[in-house]
């Protein structure tokens, strides 16, 4: 067992290695999601069996109130949840660092589904779940997710899968000429932040600052792509998706005011899974939604591409609580910044 040590170039390509190709994965798990994490501090930790790594998790940490820190593993950790033997050997590592930052909350969020059975065994260890009957600003992440499987999937073949709705707006945006093209370069991420900027002006929610999409940026080199959509000299859309492990993640989108009508979105996102089929991965994600309802235009969109069936319901966030009074003050607290903090960049923010 280990914290990891980055002055160690040979552990660090093994821990690297281990976390890029499990299968219990995701980017936010990845060691360069701390330089996207600006403010926050990152440590890594991992447990060994025989000689290779079989479980890992990389922690973010933030100091709430006094000297105590929050402690929180993105979409994490890296490993199989069910297994609590593995999951409590690597929570006895974990303690090491939130003891030496007076952590009182490690919390985690891994992509596994919502079961009864799960919960109660998490529950029987000791631990708090938040899910059912929680809201939106009391949560981190979105509890529900949309993916779209695309394993040795034919181009031609999913096209024709997709909703008759969904294929006609793609159509659409090609006929208007619309088009749309993938960058990994400096002026195409100030377009795309533009763009960004606007969306999140129009739809007054919080966004992030250009120097975070940067940070991405450095973090992700060519396995991130900045996706523009153009009509005649106008910018309308775009989107930055990352290549990681098994999935193409949909990271960031925005749009401008103009010309949405010509349904740039659809063939953005068209071009974005086209991406996805040509790297042979299992899934394109979607990311998440807090709403399940066709009144609501972030679901509805995802939905016309996923269907029903593309929808997710993940477990929820996994506590494990070390001060219960710093705890119930901090589950008290950050709501309340999320609803006054609205149009900035709250505390916990991803």
């Amino acid at each position: 067992m280990a914290i990891l040590n980055l002055n160690n170039k040979k552990e660090v390509e093994e821990y690297k290695e281990f976390v890029r190709n499990s299968k219990y994965t995701n980017l936010t798990q990845d060691l360069n999601w701390g330089i996207v994490k600006e403010g926050w501090i990152s440590k890594y930790v991992y447990i060994k069996e025989e000689g290779k790594i079989i479980a890992a998790a990389s922690l973010l940490l933030k100091k709430f109130i006094l000297n105590y820190h929050f402690v929180y593993i993105p979409k994490g950790p890296v490993c199989n949840i069910e297994d609590t033997r593995v999951l409590n050997e690597l929570m006895k590592e974990i303690e090491k660092v939130r003891k030496e930052y007076n952590g009182f909350l490690v919390r985690f969020d891994p992509e596994v589904e919502y079961n009864q059975e799960l919960e109660a065994k998490l529950k029987k260890e000791g631990y708090k779940i938040r899910n059912k009957g929680f809201q939106k600003n009391e949560l981190i992440q979105p509890r529900y997710n949309m993916v779209l499987p695309v394993s040795n999937a034919e181009e031609d073949q999913l096209f024709d899968n997709l909703k008759r709705k969904t294929r006609y707006n793609i159509r659409l945006a090609k006929k208007k000429g619309v088009e749309v093209f993938y960058s990994n370069e400096e002026e195409d991420l100030k377009e795309f932040y533009n763009l960004y900027n606007t969306m999140a002006n129009r739809k007054e929610i919080g966004k992030r600052s250009y120097e975070y999409f940067i940070n991405m940026k450095k973090a992700f080199g060519k396995n991130m792509r900045i996706y523009l959509a153009k009509h005649e000299n106008d910018y309308i859309s775009g989107g930055i998706v990352i290549n990681y492990g098994n999935k193409i993640f949909n990271i960031y989108s925005g749009s401008s005011n103009l010309k949405q009508n010509l349904k740039p979105n659809y063939l953005m996102q068209w071009e974005m899974i086209k991406w996805a089929i040509s790297e042979n991965k299992e899934v394109y994600d979607f990311g998440g939604v807090f709403t399940i309802n066709k009144s609501d235009g972030l679901y509805n969109f995802k939905e016309n591409f996923c269907g029903e069936d593309g929808l997710v319901e993940f477990t929820g966030e996994i506590d494990k609580v070390y001060n219960p009074y710093v705890y119930k003050t901090f589950v008290s607290v950050v709501p309340l910044l999320q609803k006054v903090k609205k149009k900035i960049k709250t505390f916990i923010g991803n």
